[in-house]
């Protein structure tokens, strides 16, 4: 079992249509990728350490689609840290209070863009 954060929370951010995945997986295969640093993430979810998942965040999916308009928008909010979601559309930021990632909410509600907040719990996240 790993263990829980005790601290943190998500804003999930959703933009734009859901990709097919079948689709994004044959972009994956025409473009290349770098692969995450899946041994440094393990080991920070390993150590419950928030700060470090969010300084080792990565997805292949990346290189297959631009996010970045979102991702910029995200960065305004000094988050931990920002990633795409899967295959997309949703990207993720990682905030070290709930106050930040409220402010970061409030921010893209004002923009008209769908954003929900997260916590950590044991079956994953809970929205909240």
């Amino acid at each position: 079992e790993l263990p829980l954060f005790d601290k943190g929370y998500f804003l999930i951010v959703k933009y734009g249509e859901k990709p097919s995945t079948k689709e994004m997986y044959n972009k994956l295969d025409k473009v290349g990728y770098n692969n995450p640093d899946t041994k440094s993430v393990i080991e920070a979810v390993e150590k419950g350490d928030f700060e470090a998942l969010a300084e080792n965040l990565g997805n292949c999916f990346a290189d297959t689609q631009d996010f970045s308009f979102i991702e910029a928008k995200l960065v305004k909010t000094n988050p931990l840290g920002v990633c795409l979601s899967g295959s997309g559309p949703s990207v993720f930021a990682m905030y070290e209070s709930k106050e930040k990632a409220n402010k970061a909410k409030e921010y893209f509600d004002s923009l008209g863009i769908n954003a929900y907040l997260a916590k950590p719990c044991k079956c994953g996240i809970e929205i909240e």
